[in-house]
């Protein structure tokens, strides 16, 4: 690197005679070509401290004149905004059009010619923009333009933005269930026994759904599930409805010669493994009294009157029965459900029928009552509900395993102060995986406003 004042005619000099010295031939008398060309095509940077940024890729709009990085480069990359002390000893590397060492200044720096694989301050591109000029090696007066801007993103990744969405008048009632099913939302409420149903396709605005028929007061709120192509509900007294446009519901008759009643919808297997088909997996109490795990194949197929359950164990006197999340994931190529229930109750299966607790005594999730589970950021999220002390959980707990290792994200992703801590809530995630919703649940009573969080790093994808 040499400053401008004292170096300019010894490096341009310099340059030059380089350009003379290339020939087209061998004779004294070829024609000498110097190139006119003050375009740069590629340039990179690094640092020894910086090791991404040597495998940063910066494109250049020759007709802007900017050279920056697509892909900003990750929160806080290696201390890079931090380099105080070394941020002159970038190097820079580039090629020009020409084939040949053109040289650059600084036109916002220190004045300073700068010729490839010198080092530079880089503070301005950091900051908005380094501008240099590029010269041609024939000609001082034939320059090029540019700015160099390296773009970081400026938010933790980690970090989880919250917002308040709406409020909804239907969610007083505290019992309540809401649910994503194919392109919109829908919210069941059984309020005093009336059953009403309201709709909307951006978790902001809702309408009542007019159309709602089929399923009667003792309907469990709670208890309802979805699938790709159709919603599952049942009522207090074992009855079983299916419905596949989220308002007209049908009764289905479990009641075989087992006399069999619906005591839970454990979930929809949508694509099981080649032993196992697709169907509905249930707890059903019998005509002992007796809960089974059962499982309904082809319900969706399946026309006639009285439908065959296929029956599995007993169910443990600690499996879930009433109060659960569902999280239907694939692990590796087979399809699982997973049941995340109050007080580290965590449960698998990938036929249906028969279920496996999932135990671990290093990382379980805490004992938590009322909260949610939930599939995002491919991994299952736990939030919201009251802990063993009746404190209320204002941790984000995640398994990357399906539900057997569990870990706490920390405080960048609690809620903020304005949010009501809640048990009880429901917590749903968009079409494009991007945002989760929570609606409603109780704190001293129930709340009626909804809230949508995104994870950081979900936003950098725009």
């Amino acid at each position: 690197m040499v400053h401008l004042k004292t170096g300019f005619y010894i490096l341009l000099s310099s340059l030059l005679l380089t350009g003379l010295a290339s020939c087209l031939g061998g004779s004294d008398e070829d024609e000498y070509i110097v190139s006119t060309d003050a375009q740069i095509t590629s340039l990179f940077l690094s640092h020894d401290s910086v090791s991404i940024l040597a495998k940063t890729l910066f494109s250049i709009d020759q007709t802007t004149g900017e050279i920056y990085n697509h892909d900003s480069l990750p929160y806080l990359t290696d201390t890079l905004r931090h380099l105080k002390q070394e941020i002159n000893k970038v190097k820079i590397t580039f090629t020009s059009g020409s084939g040949m060492s053109n040289l650059l200044t600084l036109v916002n720096g220190d004045s300073v010619w700068v010729k490839t694989t010198d080092s530079l301050d880089i503070s301005k591109a950091l900051q908005g923009g380094l501008q240099f000029s590029v010269f041609a090696p024939s000609d001082i007066n034939i320059k090029k333009e540019y700015t160099l801007k390296i773009n970081i993103h400026q938010v933790d990744p980690d970090s989880v933005q919250y917002a308040k969405v709406t409020s909804a008048d239907f969610l007083s009632s505290g019992n309540n269930k809401t649910v994503k099913f194919k392109e919109a939302y829908y919210t069941f409420v059984n309020d005093a026994g009336t059953i009403s149903s309201y709709k909307s396709t951006d978790m902001e605005q809702w309408e009542p759904d007019n159309n709602l028929n089929g399923l009667p007061n003792t309907l469990v709120i709670n208890g309802i599930q979805t699938s790709k192509e159709a919603l599952f509900a049942f009522t207090s007294t074992g009855e079983l409805y299916v419905s596949t446009d989220a308002s007209s519901w049908n009764k289905i008759n479990t009641n075989t010669e087992n006399e069999d009643v619906v005591v839970a919808i454990l979930g929809y297997l949508e694509e099981p493994s080649a032993a196992q088909k697709a169907g509905l997996s249930l707890v059903v109490n019998n005509k002992d009294g007796i809960n089974l795990f059962a499982f309904f194949p082809d319900i969706l197929s399946i026309t006639n009157e009285v439908k065959t359950l296929n029956y599995g164990e007993q169910t443990p006197a600690d499996f879930p029965n009433t109060t659960f999340s569902v999280i239907n994931n694939r692990a590796l190529v087979l399809n699982k459900i997973t049941l995340v229930g109050n007080l580290q109750n965590v449960w698998a299966t990938e036929n249906g029928l028969y279920w496996v607790k999932l135990s671990n005594t290093q990382n379980p999730l805490p004992a938590i009552k009322g909260g949610n589970a939930f599939l995002y950021n491919n991994e299952i999220w736990f939030l919201g509900g009251l802990l063993e002390n009746e404190d209320y959980n204002n941790e984000i707990y995640y398994s990357m395993d399906g539900g057997l290792v569990w870990k706490a994200r920390g405080e960048k992703t609690h809620a903020p102060e304005d949010y009501i801590l809640r048990y009880d809530a429901s917590v749903v995630v968009d079409t494009d995986g991007k945002y989760f919703y929570i609606a409603g649940g109780r704190n001293q009573s129930p709340l009626t406003d909804i809230w949508k969080g995104v994870l950081n790093s979900h936003t950098f994808k725009e």
